[in-house]
């Protein structure tokens, strides 16, 4: 095989990612946010998904997404949470250790205190970039991430009776006694 084809067919296994798998066996997907690269790469990505699955019990019928929201900042979301991490670095001896830490409260413990619920009971899902939907106890609410040095889910609305289909639709709003606010959009 010539070297161009070689290099042809390594750059784009890179471009796919790191092969639609975890270790657990859950299917991953990645967004890199745009300026990252060539400061991030597949590979500290999927040792991020590593680290999440590490945390939480994930099987193969989960799918694991390692989305970028911002300048060296990904949500990961699957296996029932929703959390945010950063890539730190610091010089070392030879190179530049970088390490993901996480930036923001677990999306589910968040909720489970606004919707008095209890997490395994609960359900997020993708409402957009840095906006998750989480349902549970009949109740619906939306979160986005907010990022200003430390990153923390914040309520984007208030708390809403789940409609028919689980989409949080149709009912009226319902009061929280913990006092939540929520962002203005």
């Amino acid at each position: 095989m010539k070297t161009s084809s070689i290099l042809a067919l390594v750059l784009a296994s890179l471009a796919v990612g790191c092969g639609g798998g975890t270790a657990s066996g859950a299917a991953l997907r990645v967004v890199m946010y745009p300026s990252d690269r060539g400061t991030v790469n597949n590979r500290r990505l999927e040792s991020l998904a590593r680290q999440f699955e590490d945390q939480y019990a994930c099987t193969a019928t989960d799918t694991i997404t390692v989305q970028g929201v911002a300048s060296l900042t990904y949500t990961v979301d699957g296996c029932g949470h929703a959390l945010a991490y950063q890539l730190q670095c610091h010089a070392g001896v030879y190179s530049q250790i970088c390490d993901w830490m996480p930036v923001a409260d677990d999306l589910m413990t968040r909720a489970a205190a606004d919707l008095n619920c209890q997490p395994d009971t609960m359900d997020a899902q993708l409402s957009g970039g840095l906006a998750r939907t989480v349902m549970g106890c009949g109740l619906s609410a939306t979160y986005m991430l907010q990022c200003a040095g430390t990153c923390a889910w914040q309520l984007a609305g208030p708390i809403t009776q789940a409609g028919p289909e689980g989409t949080g639709a149709g009912a009226g709003v319902t009061t929280t006694g913990g006092g939540s606010s929520y962002i203005a959009q």
